[in-house]
This record gives C-alpha cells, sequence and structure tokens, in this order.
C-alpha cells in the first residue's frame, strides 16, 4: 500500500500556516506594544 503525497504534506500544510499564524499574531502584538509606548510617552510631554 502506497501513502499518498497528499497525506504526507497536510501536516507539513497545517505546520506551516499555524507558524505563519503565530509570527503575523507576534509582529502584531509588537506593533500594538509599540503604540502604546509612543502613546505614553507623549502623555509624559503633556
Amino acid at each position: 500500500m502506497q501513502i499518498p503525497w497528499i497525506v504526507l504534506l497536510f501536516p507539513l500544510l497545517i505546520w506551516s500556516a499555524v507558524i505563519a499564524t503565530i509570527v503575523y499574531l507576534f509582529r502584531c502584538l509588537h506593533r500594538i506594544i509599540r503604540l502604546l509606548e509612543e502613546i505614553k510617552e507623549q502623555h509624559k510631554k503633556d
């Protein structure tokens, strides 16, 4: 019995999608944190 390529590729696709999502979320979080810090700095100046 031969294992089809799709069965082998499917977990890789899932993992790559999961990793890409995590990386994207981390980038968004980093951007939000930086924006919040900038807002705090502006409030300190006022």
